[in-house]
C-alpha cells in the first residue's frame, strides 16, 4: 500500500509534533450529474473511465512537509509541501515533481463531495498535466481527537459544519457551537505529483 506521512499538520496529546499517517484508498465511481434532460442520456451511453496509466499503489512511502498555506475552498485547505527524499522510498523509484496536498476534514455534510471530487480527478487523469492538475489518488486516514489535534483544521472544520447549518437554515451568524471532540473523522489527502 502507498502511504504518505504528512509533517507539520498535527500534534500529540502533550503538544509535540506528530505525523499524520495516511493510506491511499479508491475513490468511489463518479456520480452522474444530469445538466440535461435525463432522458437523452442512458447510463450505458456514458463512456468507462480509461484505465489508469499511474503507477498502481506499492509499498512505497512518500514523507511530506507543509511549506504553506495556498488556498482554500469548499472542502479544503490547500498546502504547499515538499518531499523529504530521505524518508521517502516513493523517491528512490519515481521523479517526484512540486506537489501540493489538500486536506479535507469531513464533516458528514461535505464527505460526498470529497470523494465526488476525487473520482473526478481519476475520472479525468488522461488530461492531467495540461488543463487539470497531476493527481495520484484518495489518502485517508483516521485519527483520534484524544491522542492527535490538527489546531490549524479544527476551525475550518467548526467553519464548515455552521455554514452547511446555516444553508439549511439551522443556524444563524451568531450562533457558534463547540465541537465534539470524542469524534474520529477520516482526513483526506490528495498529492498532485507524476511518477516515472
Amino acid at each position: 500500500m502507498f502511504t504518505v506521512v504528512l509533517h507539520g499538520l498535527t500534534t500529540n496529546k502533550h503538544g509535540s509534533a506528530a505525523p499524520l499517517i495516511l493510506k491511499r484508498s479508491t475513490a468511489p465511481s463518479l456520480e452522474i450529474t444530469y445538466l440535461d434532460n435525463p432522458e437523452y442520456l442512458e447510463l450505458e451511453d456514458v463512456p468507462l473511465c480509461l484505465p489508469s496509466g499511474l503507477p498502481l499503489p506499492d509499498v512505497h512511502t512518500l514523507t511530506l512537509n507543509i511549506d504553506g498555506y495556498i488556498a482554500e475552498g469548499r472542502v479544503g485547505t490547500i498546502y504547499r509541501v515538499t518531499v523529504d527524499a530521505l524518508a521517502s522510498s516513493a523517491a528512490e523509484s519515481f521523479h517526484i515533481l512540486p506537489l501540493v496536498v489538500k486536506i479535507c476534514i469531513c464533516v458528514p455534510e461535505r464527505t460526498s463531495g470529497v470523494l465526488n471530487e476525487a473520482a473526478f480527478c481519476d475520472e479525468m487523469e488522461v488530461l492531467q498535466g495540461f488543463c487539470v492538475p497531476r493527481h495520484y489518488g484518495l489518502f485517508q486516514t483516521n485519527y483520534d481527537l484524544y491522542e492527535l489535534e490538527i489546531p490549524i483544521l479544527l476551525d475550518r472544520k467548526k467553519r464548515d459544519s455552521e455554514e452547511f447549518r446555516r444553508e439549511r437554515g439551522d443556524l444563524t451568524e451568531t450562533t457558534t457551537k463547540p465541537l465534539s471532540n470524542h469524534l474520529r473523522r477520516p482526513s483526506h489527502c490528495h498529492p498532485y505529483g507524476k511518477h516515472r
